[in-house]
């Protein structure tokens, strides 16, 4: 509650003199974007989660919430909030954040960022408190012995198998390339890495179940660890959006843009998430309305597919100028379709 309450005591007071400073600003910020990610109202509200956010946090702290449930398990419920409670701290930390998110139409996975301590602590006490009890600690014990040699072995079984899907993909059977197509850049480095991903997928594996039929479980834990090295190996080369070609574009699209517009002043229309204006190495103006566009005094604009139709459904890049460079479709966050460098009439 103190905590609580501190937090407002100072928030609220930097809030109110944030208002005052930024005027029409700071209310057109607020309900822009503030307010219609809470309420789900406004001229662009966002999509609302398809799935409750304790099952993203779930989802996305993997490993680690599976070990962080398990000291749960551990406590009996009524002593979860135990005032000299092991676990009290983290648990309150972990709701003070899911609690007012899981209220806001908005959601978004990375919200629950400020949760990742806190999960981690609660992970580290529930290994701690397993090893301390050991075979003696009663049947919950016994469970989660195995429950916890789940992400070691499971990830050893996929880093064991799935590089090899990316090593001889055109051997591979069209069901299982539909859904782990080839990235748009595979190297012999590349190549390389995925052969020890596969020896280090091995040994994970037989360290996994010889840790856990031993009771060894800091072990354990220190093999799941090598095997999210491994998973996020095979993410970065193969899977996420830097290998797949998004990332590529947008780099490709911003140093030609770079080129051309040189010292030129610019404005961007709903491409600041892309991350053009870092590579370019300096900021735009935003601009979000044609009348924006037009009264910018810039001479380039930056926008996508989806920036146009933000902007007016009726829109295309042709009606505010010349169109100087068109990047090749990309799919962050929306399906920004193209990307377009316009010299402005």
């Amino acid at each position: 509650f103190w905590g609580l309450a501190g937090f407002a005591a100072v928030f609220i007071p930097l809030w109110m003199v944030m208002g005052a400073r930024g005027g029409k600003d700071f209310q057109d910020v607020m309900n822009f974007d503030l307010w219609p990610r809470f309420s789900g109202t406004g001229s662009n509200p966002p999509a609302a989660a398809s799935v409750p956010p304790v099952l993203i946090m779930f989802y996305y702290l993997l490993p680690t919430s599976i070990f962080a449930v398990g000291a749960l398990l551990l406590i009996k419920p009524r002593k979860w909030f135990a005032r000299r409670g092991p676990i009290l701290l983290p648990l309150v930390w972990v709701l003070a954040v899911l609690v007012p998110f899981s209220l806001s139409r908005g959601f978004r996975g990375h919200y629950l960022l400020p949760c990742y301590g806190a999960t981690a602590m609660m992970a580290a006490w529930a290994i701690a408190r397993m090893v301390k009890l050991g075979p003696s600690g009663g049947t919950m014990v016994r469970v989660l012995r195995y429950i916890f040699a789940g992400p070691p072995v499971l990830m050893g079984l996929a880093l064991t198998f799935v590089p090899w899907v990316y090593l001889f993909h055109d051997k591979m059977p069209s069901v299982v390339t539909n859904i782990l197509p080839m990235p748009e850049i595979f190297t012999d480095q590349t190549r390389g890495l995925f052969w020890i991903v596969i020896a280090v997928g091995i040994v994970a594996l037989l360290w996994s179940v010889r840790f856990t039929l031993q009771w060894r479980v800091k072990p354990v834990v220190a093999v799941t660890i090598l095997g999210m090295l491994g998973v996020m190996t095979i993410y970065s080369c193969a899977i996420g959006e830097q290998a797949t070609g998004d990332g590529v574009r947008i780099h490709s699209f911003a140093k030609g843009a770079t080129n051309i517009i040189v010292e030129d002043n610019f404005c961007v229309n709903y491409t600041q998430e892309l991350g053009i204006e870092l590579f370019i190495g300096r900021f735009g103006k935003p601009v979000k309305t044609a009348e924006d566009i037009r009264n910018s005094n810039a001479k380039w604009l930056i926008t996508s597919d989806w920036g146009m139709k933000l902007t007016s459904p009726e829109s295309k890049p042709s009606d505010f100028g010349k169109v100087h460079m068109t990047s090749e479709p990309v799919n962050p966050g929306p399906n920004h379709g193209q990307i377009y460098l316009i010299r402005l009439h």
